[in-house]
């Protein structure tokens, strides 16, 4: 037995004090960064029985970007339209599901096409915005189609007109070059689930008549080989049926790539809280983890200053804090790298708080009982 036991017993409380903050530093990169991601399956397969792709839970396919020539080919003449047939699975999540997009390298101004309950929505990055309920629409797949130009724009179902707008118009004109995504957003966190059985993609807005012919046609058939007379920029008949790549049979080189795992294609650092973020059970349960989180880190790391004495117990707040913010900052950034994680600023502030939570809660409440219950299994140790 040690003959100055309060050595002993402060050494003791050091040694604990190190390994709980070892313990807890390691959870918190753990579940900060989650490791699994990292080798996250790319949930798209190809439909057996029919042309098509099929989405699960976590997917993308993608193509490579576009040569400014095939861009500026639409952007000078305001006008495209696009066909798609899909069949997309009920959801009640508030999530924003992404069933395709042409992201030119700006969010301002991407070209999008997503799913929000039973709503199709289409939109040029937050502004310009088109939607429908498809709970109003007959059960089974939805063949829709697009046309947009200086005039307005129009959407159709099965061939027939179902909204117009004459005041408003897509295009996606501003800046960079352009890569259409499938089934999520260039982020890897905007998963969507569905099947989609073909899709054609014009520089010019497509005649009424040609929208019902199209789409009898692909009642018909089941597939979009009727497409190609009317010479697209981009089609894809999904009827490959294996492999990683989707023909462009337009005669293009834009073929869509589905790779073996879920990736980013972009990266963002430190979002800012998106202003449709609306306070709920989910988001109210993210910020008590973000600040819980940190919690026991900030306490843990003031307990093991506080034992070190001089200027460490002296500003140990403040250093507690920095080191917070520290290794929250490293996660967030590591978090921009991995799909299905967002690099947040406000995930960032929380941490920070949740450690000044803990250094406070050591220094002004929990101290005496911290080091009692050292001292309390010191005793037991002795008494062995």
């Amino acid at each position: 037995m040690p003959g100055d036991t309060s050595e002993y017993t402060k050494d003791l409380r050091k040694t604990v004090s190190l390994c709980l903050l070892v313990v807890v530093f390691l959870a918190i990169l753990f579940f900060g960064l989650n490791p699994r991601t990292l080798s996250f399956s790319n949930h798209v397969d190809w439909i057996k029985n029919q042309s098509g792709i099929c989405f699960d839970k976590y997917g993308i396919a993608y193509t490579n970007v576009f040569t400014e020539e095939i861009r500026g080919e639409v952007s000078d003449s305001k006008a495209f339209s696009f066909e798609i047939a899909l069949k997309q699975e009920k959801t009640n999540e508030n999530n924003f599901k992404y069933i395709f997009v042409f992201h030119n390298g700006q969010d301002r101004s991407q070209f999008l096409m997503a799913q929000w309950r039973s709503w199709i929505i289409l939109m040029n990055g937050k502004t310009e915005k088109l939607a429908v309920n498809t709970a109003l629409l007959p059960e089974g797949p939805l063949f829709l189609t697009l046309t947009t130009n200086s005039l307005g724009t129009s959407l159709y179902f099965e061939g027939r007109l179902i909204r117009k707008e004459k005041n408003l118009t897509f295009d996606f004109s501003n800046g960079g070059e352009v890569r259409l995504v499938l089934g999520n957003s260039v982020y890897g966190k905007h998963s969507w689930q569905g099947d989609i059985y073909g899709f054609a993609f014009y520089q010019s807005t497509l005649a009424d008549q040609d929208v019902e012919s199209h789409f009898l046609q692909w009642s018909k058939e089941r597939d979009f080989s009727f497409a190609k007379t009317a010479k697209p920029l981009i089609l894809f008949l999904f009827d490959e049926k294996e492999g990683r790549w989707a023909s462009d049979y337009s005669g293009g080189t834009k073929s869509l790539h589905i790779p073996p795992k879920i990736k980013a294609l972009e990266r963002k650092f430190l979002m800012l809280p998106r202003q449709q973020n609306r306070f709920n059970t989910g988001s109210m349960m993210d910020i008590f983890l973000n600040v819980l989180g940190f919690m026991p880190f900030g306490f843990l790391l003031s307990a093991t200053l506080a034992d070190l004495g001089g200027n460490f117990t002296k500003f140990g707040v403040l250093i507690t804090v920095s080191l917070c913010f520290m290794v929250s900052l490293i996660i967030e950034i590591g978090q921009a790298w991995l799909p299905l994680r967002n690099s947040s600023l406000l995930d960032l502030t929380l941490n920070v708080f949740g450690g000044w939570i803990g250094s406070r809660t050591y220094l002004s409440w929990c101290r005496h009982l911290y080091d009692e219950l050292i001292r309390t299994v010191s005793r037991q140790l002795f008494a062995r």
